[in-house]
């Protein structure tokens, strides 16, 4: 038999640790009723426990902090075009870069434009799907009928709802462009 080699330190407490275990090992082999029981009680306790758990799945209650900015945004965006359009809000805010600013400066409202365009046009591909802000976005008035192809085309024509400062300008329609167009 050879002697072991290298470090004694993690040697030793690896030893230590495997002698442990195996008396803990031999023990529980001995008493396997009373773990049994006692195992059952314990996860009888959590099943319990999870019965009665409040599953959250509400994306605002879990990440949005309480009486932060994108809560407020949240809530005046909901007065704004009622509680039934907001079941799921893509929001873009925008920050002055210096604390105090004005974010309704020429330069800023121009910027705004751009970063909106950029993220409305940006396409993921998952679950062998692309997706795109069509695909998640609130479309005010969409028309359903009992033919699943009018239906698809009919998806096309309704753009979807953007609530920005930019509505009072020109600049505004640009986000407005939809994908109209017909097979």
């Amino acid at each position: 038999m050879s002697r072991p080699t290298g470090r004694k330190a993690p040697l030793w407490l690896r030893a230590k640790f495997q002698r442990l275990l195996f008396k803990l090992g031999c023990y529980i082999q001995k008493n396997c009723g009373k773990f049994l029981v006692v195992g059952l009680l314990i996860f009888g306790a959590f099943a319990v426990g999870l019965k009665a758990a409040n599953l959250e799945t509400n994306v605002e209650e879990l990440w949005v902090e309480v009486g932060g900015r994108v809560s407020r945004e949240l809530n005046y965006t909901r007065q704004k075009i009622g509680e039934e359009a907001m079941f799921n809000p893509q929001l873009m805010i925008q920050t002055p870069k210096e604390e105090g600013a004005n974010v309704l400066t020429t330069e800023a409202l121009r910027q705004h434009l751009d970063s909106a365009l950029q993220a409305s046009r940006v396409h993921v591909y998952m679950y062998n799907r692309q997706w795109k802000l069509e695909h998640l976005c609130y479309k005010s008035g969409e028309l359903i009928t009992e033919t699943g192809y009018m239906d698809q085309i009919i998806e096309y024509l309704y753009p979807c709802l953007i609530i920005t400062p930019l509505d009072c300008f020109w600049e505004g329609a640009k986000l407005q462009s939809g994908t109209a167009y017909l097979l």
